[in-house]
């Protein structure tokens, strides 16, 4: 099932995700301090007995067990993690569920049952808040889709991601590799944004035009408080809502263990919620069992899907046809239609250099946005793309929109501008997760 199948599939109805994976394995015996990825692969049948509940309890896709299987975090359990290692891994962990899978869909060939490669954050920054470069994370994710890859996933999923710039590094790497489904979840503060200040509807707008199938929020709170986190003025057409809340917000017993108070029942209940916002990708995650997902999918199957209507399509701006979709561009923070676009004010950028100073002075007058004219520029060097758009994105809240006749330039602004960006040219442009407009 390729991405453009997928939402053909579930455009109209419910894909139920897993529940948990880490605590329900921390219940069956594993230790707390272990590596995670060795005691599996030394337990498989644990990770199994777990993952056949899940579909026997209603699942139609659990995660393969490679949430921290990247080469930074290996490294820290001081695990081998060249590339060849990382890849080897990541497609034994993948096996073990893609057995379990094989095991079912031969006993009832009729039934849903996918495996997702999953992703998840590898705990380091990205420059300039970190060393890390972005096309190094996308590296890092590319060993681990290889070997998901290999042992025949059906879907990625990447989640608990507390970076929008992450995450999309993330889907870069996969659609580098395959046209597999991506389904990306990011979790929020209280404050309804990620630990980078990254609002939903940022996520959403960016990694949809990216090429994921499902955006939406994992981890972090309860059903309750995470559907008060889920709001966006702009939504794409082409993008599904995915919701995994834990059961509720964990407190610790008087041993120190971690409860999660919501009942099987309750937690099911307070999702039917989610249901009401447009979301048809739902699951668990940290204390939901087995029954929690049973319970749910009891719930989700009285109730029918909700379209929302595409709320991008109201700007009146006339834009390419792979844009229709999308008249909205955000920054890392925030969004704003696109409707007024020739009144924000214009930099003409002749030094890579000087750009940042011109930037500082150009926010003096706070524009709702800024147009970055680059078309002194036949080519612009990878590195200094990185370098460059990183730094005036840190220091610049506003979107940005690009002026660019040259598909090398557009293509670097695409892959180093952690946002959706808009990008003024003459030139027919396809396939840019970008909104294109003529001058």
């Amino acid at each position: 099932m390729n991405s453009h199948e997928f939402i053909n599939k579930y455009t109209n109805s419910f894909l139920l995700l897993d529940g948990a994976t880490g605590t329900n394995l921390q219940a069956a015996g594993m230790p707390a301090g272990v590596c995670p990825e060795t005691w599996i692969l030394e337990n498989r049948s644990i990770l199994q007995d777990l993952q056949r509940a899940f579909y026997n309890a209603g699942s139609s896709v659990v995660y393969a067990f490679t949430f921290g299987a990247n080469s930074v975090k290996l490294a820290r359990h001081g695990l081998p993690a060249s590339a060849d290692d990382v890849i080897t891994i990541n497609r034994q962990l993948a096996d073990i569920s893609c057995e379990i899978r094989d095991e079912l869909r031969a006993n009832n060939p009729q039934g849903e049952y996918y495996v997702a490669g999953d992703l998840a954050p590898t705990g380091l920054f990205l420059k300039p808040a970190g060393e890390l470069g972005f096309d190094q994370l996308v590296d890092i994710y590319s060993q681990q889709v290889r070997g998901l890859l290999a042992a025949g996933v059906d879907l990625f999923v990447i989640e608990t991601m507390m970076d929008l710039a992450q995450t999309r590094a993330a889907v870069i790497a996969i659609r580098q590799h395959c046209d597999l489904p991506i389904l990306a979840s990011v979790t929020v503060e209280a404050n309804g944004r990620t630990l980078s200040g990254n609002s939903f509807e940022t996520c959403l707008l960016t990694l949809s035009a990216l090429g994921a199938q499902a955006v939406g929020l994992n981890c972090s709170s309860g059903p309750l408080a995470m559907v008060e986190n889920m709001t966006a003025e702009f939504r794409p057409s082409d993008c599904l809502l995915l919701a995994k809340p834990n059961a509720g917000v964990p407190h610790l017993d008087d041993n120190g263990k971690s409860i999660f108070d919501l009942t099987p029942e309750l937690f099911a209940s307070q999702m039917k919620n989610f249901v009401t916002r447009g979301v048809n990708v739902i699951g668990g995650c940290c204390g939901t069992t087995p029954e929690h997902i049973r319970e749910l999918g009891k719930t989700i199957s009285d109730m029918k899907t909700v379209e929302i209507p595409d709320k991008t399509q109201n700007s009146g701006v006339i834009v390419t046809k792979q844009a229709e979709s999308h008249t909205a561009i955000c920054s890392g923070r925030n969004v704003i239609s696109i409707t007024n676009w020739r009144l924000w004010p214009t930099i003409i950028c002749t030094d890579l250099d000087e750009l940042i100073d011109e930037i500082y002075d150009c926010l003096e007058d706070e524009p709702e946005a800024i147009i970055i004219d680059l078309s002194q520029f036949d080519s612009i060097d990878e590195q200094e793309a990185d370098s460059v758009l990183s730094d005036i994105q840190m220091a610049a809240s506003q979107p940005l929109a690009f002026i660019s006749d040259k598909r090398q330039v557009q293509e670097a602004i695409c892959r180093y501008y952690h946002g959706l960006s808009l990008i003024i040219t003459d030139q027919e442009t396809a396939d840019l997760p970008a909104i294109i407009v003529r001058k």
